[in-house]
């Protein structure tokens, strides 16, 4: 998240944040790039983590949109920090999480058409 939003001297499709914050976010909103505000980012956290908790995320949240980013946040009521998969099994941890992060690439990702 931090490289995307602050280091990344391209222009991205998007970002999808699972279960993270800004560790830094006290040299945010002036330390984003100039693309970071083109950019939009779908946060997902569970609102059980027990290694960034929800706050994290809600603070990393309000950062981004004082500086601009186009984020929306995903709070998910029975996860815990494997909100996406679980580590031990690989199995879906949330399914909805998991269709959030389908829906928001369907709609940063242009369809192909076959010629």
């Amino acid at each position: 998240m931090t490289t995307a939003l602050r280091h990344c001297q391209h222009k991205l499709g998007g970002v999808v944040g699972l279960n993270c914050w800004f560790p830094t976010h006290q040299d945010y909103p002036g330390a984003f790039s100039q693309h970071a505000n083109n950019v939009p980012v779908l946060l997902c956290a569970g609102e059980n983590d027990m290694v960034h908790s929800i706050r994290d995320a809600e603070a990393s949240k309000n950062v981004m949109k004082a500086g601009g980013v186009n984020v929306e946040l995903k709070a998910y009521a029975d996860a815990g920090h494997q909100a996406f998969c679980d580590a031990g099994g690989g199995k879906l941890a949330n399914p909805a999480c998991v269709d959030d992060v389908r829906k928001f690439v369907a709609q940063i990702i242009p369809p192909i058409v076959s010629a």
